[in-house]
């Protein structure tokens, strides 16, 4: 007996495998990719710099704020001594800063005073420079932030003074001094911290981040883990209060060739909140070769290879993984986000690190429906600001099935639905088209719904409704 999937009313992709049991003639599974649009931030204060990134974004109320790290590094020689002399210096404090925009194009930096920039040159100032800075870590009271990553918090539970809440890191090798901090804020912009870690004993040396799971009805943390021939990995946490959580086990991904990866980015995708979506970084630690020196900006990437080889060598690009139930996920191999063209500011360590967080934006087609939008990092670790790139997608344009001019056809396992109307969001050809067919659990078709009795589909619609002769629906 086939094994049924109870679907209720929800929206259904096709992300992790399980609505495609069945793919037959010349139908396949074909990622989306994503679409470059403007650079959105160069981070281009004295506060920021060129190791900006670990981006946090979402939409609250009629605005979007975009939070990130605001780092910069020099390349200095004395420190961290390589053959060559060389080494990095910090030009100031880990900072987290905030942005805010109206359509997710045009982000402005509030002014706050709260954090004053203190540069490590020795300069300071009785009159603190109005800036964007909304937290810095503060060893004399214990806190660090490392990975700061915020999140609205949708527990229709949660206190007022709690609305915003992030997680921050102290992070080392040495796992007895690590430690996961929790962070709350009525405004987002002025911080309490719980003082004594909520997790310990990992290296948390990434973007470590949560938020609430309304499915679940929990809290769920993703954060750095170091796992078996992966290295570099992915795990998870739970807790009802955002105090107490479980200890942090790897999340499960069957059948993928090992591979290191650096961020995370689990969101629940907000047309289908059931379904946990990822967008890890793959980082890829190659040897200095030929195809090395034919990549961009090849004399900063040398000055990075005499610090530390892997600064020079490796190579970031974003994954793409999704799952339901918060511990077992399908990762898919093929890069969704790509390193691109051979561009300045490209084909490096920290290139393309995708940012937490999707929100819909106006299409740049006038009337047509809205798309995604996220953004990633790029110019990182460079000799000039990072910035930060709008990318866009199809609503719910993650995955898709497509078939040549010849044909093709999925088949869904066993479906159980509440309601008595379908909806596909389908792009065809002018030439291409769709049909749909209800079949019994051995395959026979439905009277009333077979493929004959589909009203046929072509055209581009995210909703579009599916008819048979005489029904308009599919209800019992």
């Amino acid at each position: 007996m086939k094994k049924v999937v109870e679907i209720g009313d929800r929206r259904e992709l096709f992300v992790d495998g399980l609505m495609a049991e069945r793919l037959e003639g010349g139908a396949r599974l074909q990622m989306q990719r994503p679409v470059a649009r403007e650079v959105v931030l160069r981070t281009d204060q004295p506060w920021e710099g060129n190791t900006s990134g670990y981006i946090s974004m979402f939409r609250d109320g009629d605005k979007i704020r975009l939070y990130y790290k605001a780092m910069g590094v020099g390349v200095v020689s004395g420190d961290k001594k390589s053959a060559e002399g060389d080494g990095l210096r910090w030009l100031h404090p880990y900072y987290n800063a905030m942005v805010e925009s109206s359509d997710g194009i045009d982000f402005t930096r509030p002014e706050f005073t709260h954090i004053p920039y203190e540069p490590w040159n020795g300069v300071v100032t009785d009159h603190p420079v109005p800036n964007n800075i909304v937290i810095k870590p503060d060893a004399d009271k214990g806190f660090y932030i490392h990975g700061f990553s915020v999140f609205l918090d949708e527990n229709p539970a949660a206190p007022a003074a709690e609305r915003y809440k992030a997680l921050g890191s102290k992070n080392s090798t040495d796992l007895t001094i690590t430690g996961l901090f929790a962070f709350t804020s009525a405004d987002g912009i002025n911080w309490s911290v719980r003082r004594e870690p909520i997790l310990r004993g990992m290296m948390f040396d990434s973007q470590n981040l949560a938020f609430w799971d309304s499915v679940s009805g929990c809290y769920r943390a993703y954060m750095r883990g170091w796992y078996g021939e992966w290295g570099r990995y992915i795990s998870t946490s739970t807790s009802p209060d955002f105090v107490n959580w479980t200890n942090p086990e790897p999340i499960e991904l069957p059948g993928v060739t090992p591979c290191q990866l650096y961020t995370n980015q689990v969101m629940p995708y907000h047309r289908a909140p059931h379904i946990l979506l990822g967008f890890p970084t793959r980082y890829i630690e190659r040897k200095w070769c030929r195809a090395t020196e034919l990549l961009p900006d090849l004399e900063s990437r040398r000055k990075r290879y005499n610090i530390m080889p892997r600064y020079g060598e490796a190579i970031t690009e974003g994954l793409m993984m999704a799952g339901r139930g918060g511990t077992k996920f399908k990762l898919w191999e093929e890069a969704f986000l790509r390193p691109g063209p051979l561009l300045s500011g490209s084909w490096n360590y920290g290139d393309k690190y995708q940012g937490w967080g999707m929100i819909e934006t106006p299409s740049a087609l006038g009337d047509a429906p809205p798309e995604l939008s996220f953004y990633a990092v790029e110019n990182y670790y460079l000799d000039h600001p990072a910035t930060f790139r709008r990318y866009t997608l199809r609503l719910d344009g993650f995955m898709s099935v497509t078939a040549p001019v010849a044909g093709g056809e999925v088949v869904t396992p066993p479906l159980v639905f509440d309601g008595d109307g379908l909806e596909l969001n389908v792009e065809t050809s002018a030439a291409g088209s769709v049909r749909v067919q209800l079949e019994s659990v051995d395959g026979k078709p439905l009277p009333g719904y077979s493929l004959a009795d589909c009203h046929e589909i072509f055209g581009d619609r995210v909703d579009y409704p599916v008819a048979w002769q005489g029904r308009d629906g599919c209800g019992s």
